[in-house]
């Protein structure tokens, strides 16, 4: 978890420092009219024109955007996040089968069986949280947290630096 937490902070302030989340943005807007262009590639209308115009824009803006210092923090960041997913899989190689600990019964009842995934039968008691359950949770839990801590905190580095 606290290699989770390193590589969070580290990803969310590279996303910070360098303004990368509307870029990040119109990535994926991008990939998802090309997507959708390529299934309706039979028709060629007018629709069809004006679609592919706005994917050329959005391309062009991309382009504009992209520096050599946003292309190396792309790069970093997907780095960071590639080295969480190798992390978190290391981790539940390791402790898949193992109880990361044990909740009450009344507090794990509607998710009891997903906590559990992975136990095995003998150990897949109410309450018992393993290491996969833990790993996902844990993952999503961090980035959430860094993402609350890291943003209030970069505004205030950002605005102490301006009023030095």
């Amino acid at each position: 978890m606290v290699a989770f937490v390193v590589v969070d902070c580290a990803k969310h302030a590279l996303t910070r420092r360098f303004d990368l989340e509307p870029l990040l943005a119109l990535q994926r807007a991008i990939a998802r009219a090309s997507r959708s262009l390529a299934r309706r590639a039979s028709r060629a209308d007018a629709t069809y024109e004006r679609r592919v115009e706005k994917l050329r824009a959005r391309l062009a803006a991309l382009e504009a955007r992209r520096t050599p210092a946003t292309r190396a923090a792309l790069r970093c960041a997907h780095g960071a996040s590639a080295m969480k997913a190798v992390c978190g899989l290391a981790f539940v190689g390791a402790n898949a089968r193992a109880v990361m600990f044990a909740l009450p019964s009344a507090c794990a009842w509607p998710m009891g069986k997903w906590l559990s995934f992975g136990l095995d039968e003998d150990a897949r008691e109410d309450g018992c949280v393993g290491g996969v359950a833990w790993t996902t949770v844990s993952a999503a839990g961090v980035d959430a947290a860094c993402r609350a801590f890291w943003t209030p905190a970069m505004r205030a580095m950002r605005r102490g630096g301006a009023d030095a």
